[in-house]
């Protein structure tokens, strides 16, 4: 296997993924096209059963494809595994969509619910129907509960959801844009194409119109005999003895 640039996106999200093992399944699935799991463990030197356990989770994520080949040396059928870094971009962007509907729940959540603290870190926040029941006393503690401003939450929590929502509206102008710069580079070329078979069209209906025209040779050597028929036209008939 040959080395590789290991900055790559597909290697950072599968290092984001599952840590140092996703890291080196995912540098051996770049290295190789349609590799084994025993290949991958051989390279990597991780056991095949942790290979495979990142196989099927990254599989499972559509971050690869595999295909089912017979092996022709042992007789059975192996699956061979390719990065479909592709999709790592769809990928990103489903990881943020699901954060950003966690973080609407929870502002929800925090919005619409009045909590009670002690005060003491190690003792969690309850619900004012809870706080009621246990007489506005912490149920660890026995500290007295008192209501809790959680103003600084809410403005955390919507601060995150407008950088998110951002960058998911950047992300989506950016691969508009992207795929207009290439559709537009791409009608260039085919009008570039049709603009060199339409030049190349003109070349040989001229060629053949240049063949077609007699040469001055040919034209020279045909000028004496058309002098001759004239001249035998022009001259005088003899006239028959009586």
């Amino acid at each position: 296997m040959h080395a590789m640039d290991y900055e790559d996106s597909f290697v950072k999200i599968a290092g984001l993924i599952g840590g140092e093992e996703y890291v080196k399944v995912s540098r051996a699935l770049l290295n190789t096209e349609d590799v084994t799991d025993e290949e991958i463990a051989s390279a990597t030197g991780l056991k095949i059963n942790i290979v495979r356990k990142v196989l099927y989770d990254l599989f499972g994520k559509a971050l690869i494809t595999g295909i089912r080949v017979k092996d022709e040396k042992k007789g059975w059928f192996v699956y061979r595994w390719r990065a479909k870094q592709d999709h790592v971009d769809n990928f990103i962007e489903n990881q943020k969509k699901k954060i950003l509907d966690r973080l609407h729940k929870r502002l929800e959540h925090e919005d619409s619910t009045e909590f009670y603290h002690c005060g003491n870190h190690d003792c969690p926040r309850v619900k004012f129907d809870t706080a009621v029941e246990l007489f506005f006393k912490c149920p660890n503690c026995k500290g007295p509960l008192n209501m809790v401003d959680n103003s600084k939450v809410k403005e955390a929590l919507r601060y995150k959801i407008d950088q998110i929502t951002t960058d998911i509206i950047n992300s989506k102008a950016n691969a508009a844009a992207n795929k207009e710069a290439a559709e537009a580079a791409a009608a260039a070329e085919e009008e570039e194409e049709e603009g060199e078979e339409e030049e190349a069209g003109e070349k040989a209906a001229k060629g053949k119109k240049s063949s077609k025209k007699p040469s001055s040779s040919s034209s020279k050597a045909k000028a004496p005999a058309n002098s001759s028929k004239k001249a035998a036209a022009a001259a005088p008939k003899p006239k028959k003895k009586k």
